[in-house]
């Protein structure tokens, strides 16, 4: 997973834990057995690439994501911020994203290499030329644009590989349940970030909950989503994932443009 600077600069202070005596014994002797599992942490990293490919081979599928971050106010003061993230995918170019929230609506659109991202409110949109693939969109949003849709890389051709880029440890912490559905819970660690996922047990093997937290940021930044998943088809037709509206929208030249008060083409 890249350890991503985009618009959203997310703030976070975790919050401690006061043990018992009795309570701290029996932490240490879970600690111990983590440790002892987290030796050979092949397990975690195979059911993580066991999920990249089930979703890698899926032609289409959607999800619904609740995010929720910290964004910090002029005053350093940081709060918490809530968005509804829609994502459709149809293999092997097609994406629609509508994130909403307490910014407005954005809608990030990608179909024959054609990357869009726009505002439906103040009706202006940006483009950019992204390739043909998921994946060059995905580094599009991240490399180019210094912005990225939350878990962007669960839409990337190889989603498992994408999201062990950089990892440098992990550890397997047993089964969990998310929404009521057993899960398998996992823990990574790389430069600057730590971040769990919980990937759901049994045939379909998604990622029902993600949480990051930025350790080379002041505050330990958090940021979490959780999945409701439709494997089977998507909401839309072909026609949902092309922007049709570029003449009755301002363009503008840079991602920036879309938050600015200016306008025009």
């Amino acid at each position: 997973m890249r350890n991503r600077q985009g618009l959203r600069y997310l703030r976070g202070v975790l919050c401690g834990l006061a043990l018992t005596a009795g309570a701290a014994a029996e932490a240490g002797r879970i600690a111990t057995q983590r440790h002892t599992e987290s030796q050979a942490d092949d397990r975690s990293e195979a059911l993580l690439t066991t999920m990249g490919r089930f979703l890698a081979a899926r032609d289409q599928f959607s999800f619904v994501a609740e995010v929720v971050y910290d964004r910090p106010l002029p005053t350093g003061q940081l709060v918490e911020t809530r968005e509804r993230h829609e994502i459709s995918v149809r293999r092997p170019g097609s994406l629609r994203a509508t994130v909403l929230g307490e910014n407005g609506v954005r809608l990030a659109l990608l179909r024959d290499g054609v990357l869009t991202i726009a505002d439906p409110v103040r009706r202006r949109y940006f483009e950019a030329t992204a390739g043909g693939s998921l994946g060059d969109a995905v580094d599009v949003l991240v490399i180019d644009l210094g912005l990225s849709l939350p878990g962007a890389d669960l839409v990337h051709e190889a989603p498992g590989r994408a999201l062990l880029e950089r990892v440098t440890g992990s550890e397997y912490l047993g089964v969990a349940p998310i929404e009521g559905r057993p899960c398998h819970h996992l823990a990574f660690t790389q430069e600057g970030l730590e971040w769990e996922i919980w990937i759901a047990a049994g045939v379909h093997p998604v990622p029902q909950r993600l949480v990051l937290r930025y350790s080379d940021r002041p505050g330990i930044p958090r940021f979490s989503m959780s999945a409701d998943w439709d494997l089977s088809d998507v909401p839309y037709d072909e026609s949902a994932f092309r922007f049709l509206e570029r003449d009755s929208f301002d363009r503008m030249d840079s991602l920036s443009g879309l938050e600015s008060q200016g306008g025009g083409r």
